[in-house]
Formats: structure tokens, sequence, C-alpha cells
């Protein structure tokens, strides 16, 4: 009996640690960098994911929670339950991206400055 215990919190505790170093890493999964012509997507910080030229960014707004919950797009976000950017684009196989910058409405306003200068 005292086996059986020990094996289900020894289960319980390594499921808590995976979730923990996930939550972590995740964090350190996307960076955005805002250039003068495209708002970048790296993956692991260094691998060129996206890169979305601000012409073709049709909308960018912080969404509600049912379009939040969108399968029909890139989910390019490093924190769980955070608030989110979706970006709408003119064109591409899935045309909504979300993401979780770290200060979204800064965020947001950086992009549609850039927007109005193209």
């Amino acid at each position: 009996m005292i086996e059986y215990i020990t094996t289900w919190a020894t289960g319980i505790g390594l499921m808590l640690l995976v979730i923990i170093v996930a939550i972590i890493f995740v964090r350190f999964l996307f960076r955005y960098k805002i250039s003068e012509e495209f708002l970048e997507i790296y993956l692991f910080r260094i691998i060129p994911l996206l890169k979305i030229p601000y012409g073709d960014i049709k909308e960018i707004y912080q969404p509600t929670l049912v379009e939040s919950a969108s399968n029909f797009a890139w989910h390019c976000e490093n924190k769980f339950h955070y608030k989110r950017i979706v970006i709408k684009r003119t064109k591409g196989m899935f045309p909504n991206v979300f993401i979780t910058p770290d200060n979204p409405m800064e965020f947001i306003e950086k992009i549609k400055q850039n927007m109005n200068k193209v």
C-alpha cells in the first residue's frame, strides 16, 4: 500500500515539475522584433519564423475571449493566460497571428505608427 502511494506522489510531483519548467521555458520560445518595414517573429529568439510586412497587416487589436480560441491562426505566444494581440493579415494560409508581447497596448501603437509610415 505504501509503495502505491509513493508511486502516485512521485508521478504527481514529476508532472508538476514538468508543468513549471514548461511555463518558464515557453517565456523564451518567441521573440518579437519591430523593424521599419516588418514585424518579425523569431523561434527560440534566433530562428526567423515569420516576417510580416506592415502593408500586409489589415488590422491589429486585442481580441475577445471567443476570438482568442481561434484554431485557424499562428499562435506565437510566449506567455500563458496573458493579454493577446491578434494581427489580421491580408494574405497567407493562416491570416491571423496571435502574439503576447510584454506591453500589448504599447506594441499595438508602435505597429500602427509603422503601418502609417508605409
